[in-house]
């Protein structure tokens, strides 16, 4: 009876295995996105669109993506609070047939708050979005920090700042390509024997593939324009030899 139950745990363990590593594939009208739903980290809810120029755009709205510095420092500590929070996607993008690929787009999108109890908000607090966008082997730095400085002082706690990042890659003609997204949200507060906050998230990563049409030969119009011609030109032939 131990052994029966020692080989169904093993079986259990195994499919389990094997559904967290399961690849995901989702089918645009040009390309097709495939990733490891294992390794999504925060990032498990994803779905895909089409942008106004009918490219297929693959979005993770992510969950618990987020860093934030302790709001309440008592005096017994040293008035520090820093927290980071680091994730990365790797995805493969392969063009459909009768496509082409160019490169590929990038935009993150989120919100931050910096707030403390005297003038000094400013100063004692930082975020920051860090990384890295990789299309093949080209890789674009992912710094975003000079730019968060919204900051609030008071009792009550102030409403949420946006952020955003745009990048994009091109990468000439490819059948398919490999695009790596590493971020990094870093939040900083130091407000010793008061309070303070700084959090930053992530609410949006989306990438958005770039795919052409396969472009035809510059020979093929001229093929056409023979064809049609032995088409057209050789019955009346086949007649005048009767």
């Amino acid at each position: 009876m131990k052994t029966y139950a020692t080989v169904f745990l093993l079986l259990l363990s195994a499919l389990l295995t094997d559904a967290s590593a399961a690849v995901v594939e989702l089918v645009g009208a040009k390309v097709t996105f495939r990733f490891e739903s294992a390794n999504t980290g925060s990032f498990q809810t994803w779905g895909i669109a089409t942008d106004d120029q009918q490219q297929d755009q693959l979005r993770f709205v992510p969950t618990g993506f987020k860093a934030t510095s302790p709001v309440d420092v008592t005096p017994a500590s040293d008035g520090i609070g820093l927290r980071s929070k680091s994730e990365e996607l790797v995805v493969t993008v392969i063009a459909n047939p009768g496509y082409v690929l160019s490169g590929a787009s990038l935009l993150q999108k989120g919100s931050y708050q910096r707030w403390g109890l005297d003038s000094t908000i400013l100063s004692n607090t930082a975020v920051s979005v860090s990384g890295s966008f990789t299309v093949g082997s080209d890789q674009k730095a992912i710094d975003l920090e000079g730019d968060l400085t919204d900051g609030s002082v008071g009792m009550d706690l102030p409403s949420a700042s946006l952020w955003s990042v745009n990048l994009s890659s091109d990468t000439g003609a490819a059948p398919s390509l490999i695009v790596k997204v590493s971020s990094t949200l870093f939040a900083l507060s130091a407000a010793p024997f008061g309070q303070a906050l700084a959090t930053i998230q992530n609410d949006l990563t989306q990438i958005t593939a770039l795919a052409l049409p396969v472009p035809l030969p510059a020979s093929f119009p001229l093929f056409v324009t023979a064809l049609l011609a032995v088409v057209l030109i050789a019955p009346a032939g086949v007649r005048n030899r009767r």
